[in-house]
């Protein structure tokens, strides 16, 4: 009975994604010199974006290995100019937690609800990770 209440629990939590029907709106490739890193890649429901429109996945796919503490600070570094210092180094401490290395043809992916986000693809899910969200 438990694990059958854990799986329903589960299952209305990510239902909106299960079922959504991810198109791209676009992707970027982000380089270092001559080497490509990753392509990051936005999806929604319509393949267009729309401001405060949810559900919306933004993808990393990577093409070389990346260290998961490297990429947190990387990732908040792109993002420091949105919020508050002290903030930040929570969003900081809580990324690098979570993020695993990184290999080629790894993905993550964070997953933006309308009142919660999470990553996929991550060796610990970050369910809840809901400071990005507000930021798509």
């Amino acid at each position: 009975m438990k694990k059958t209440f854990s799986a329903f629990l589960l299952s209305t939590l990510f239902s909106t994604t299960l079922f959504a029907q991810w198109e791209m709106v676009g992707n970027a490739d982000y380089n270092w010199g001559p080497f490509q890193i990753y392509t990051l890649s936005l999806y929604t429901e319509t393949g267009s974006y729309q401001e405060n429109q949810r559900p919306l996945m933004l993808s990393f796919n990577f093409d070389k290995p990346v260290e998961g503490k490297s990429f947190a600070i990387s990732l908040i570094k792109e993002i420091k100019s949105i919020n508050d210092e002290k903030e930040i180094q929570n969003w900081l401490s809580a990324l690098q937690k979570i993020f695993p290395d990184f290999s080629p043809k790894d993905v993550l992916s964070y997953i933006a609800l309308s009142n919660k986000g999470y990553f996929r693809g991550c060796s610990r899910l970050a369910l809840n990770f809901t400071p990005f969200s507000q930021y798509f």
